[in-house]
């Protein structure tokens, strides 16, 4: 993103301001099952079927504490997986080092198709019993792929978000993000989370803004925060199609059309 060509919207006139960074959290330690929160029935559909999946493509997991030798091994299959989606390379052993010192345990769960990794995830585990997602790679597997809403990501994440809940976690955390989706992540990474049920919270020591960058053509959401202390999703497009997040409550639903609000 160009700063100097980059399109804004002010947030001032709607009495609006929004974190520049939110929290995914998942609401673990209050489901008796991973499935009752999970609000897209195409989803729940799939994933009550996980462990069948995988039985039926051979793919088999294991959870377990990781060495700086299996962090540094793993970190050149996180490195390629990168370079070939494109994204950025953000995972290192300076990361693995400081958690150790911070007193934290880094763990993972690793996941193989005949004895060949097909996906993994790093998440550290505090003290407190507290859970943070870190890094996940996947590989496409068509047989999953091809079946509504289907991915081994969906199936990675699912299997953590169960393990933390039944280890008894206090928190479950699945990443940060900057709060400018169509921008920084794309808008279908965003629905990935809201179908999941993921929760977007604000850390007490935010960043707050009233700018929000935004496309000509496409859309871009964020979460924002009113004067009155109310939380809502911000949608600004010039298609104004709200109605793609289904799974939002309504009362968190506002739309403002681009035209004639660039600056």
């Amino acid at each position: 993103m160009n700063p100097l060509t980059q399109l804004t919207l002010n947030l001032d006139k709607y009495s609006l301001k929004r974190p520049e960074k939110i929290r995914w959290m998942f609401p673990s330690s209050e489901a008796d099952s991973i499935l009752n929160v999970i609000p897209s029935p195409s989803l729940r559909a799939f994933l009550q079927n996980a462990e069948k999946i995988l039985l039926e493509n051979d793919i088999k997991y294991r959870e377990e504490l990781v060495t700086a030798e299996v962090f540094q091994n793993w970190l050149l299959s996180y490195q390629e997986s990168m370079a070939e989606k494109g994204y950025d390379v953000i995972a290192t052993m300076e990361w693995f080092h400081k958690k150790q010192e911070e007193g934290k345990e880094v763990r993972a769960l690793f996941f193989t198709q005949e004895n060949i990794s097909v996906g993994s995830l790093m998440y550290t585990k505090t003290k407190a019993n507290k859970h943070f997602a870190s890094y996940k790679i996947s590989k496409d597997i068509p047989l999953i792929s091809t079946k509504k809403h289907g991915s081994l990501g969906a199936i990675i994440d699912y299997v953590f978000f169960d393990l933390a809940r039944k280890n008894g976690a206090t928190w479950v955390s699945h990443g940060s993000a900057r709060n400018a989706f169509g921008i920084f992540s794309s808008i279908h990474q965003l629905q990935y989370k809201l179908s999941f049920g993921l929760l977007p919270t604000i850390e007490e020591d935010a960043t707050w803004t009233t700018v929000l960058p935004i496309n000509r053509t496409s859309p871009v959401a964020c979460f924002a925060r009113s004067e009155t202390n109310q939380n809502i999703f911000l949608y600004n497009s010039p298609k104004g199609k709200v109605e793609e997040f289904k799974h939002l409550p309504d009362a968190w639903k506002t739309m403002i059309t681009s035209e004639g609000l660039y600056e």
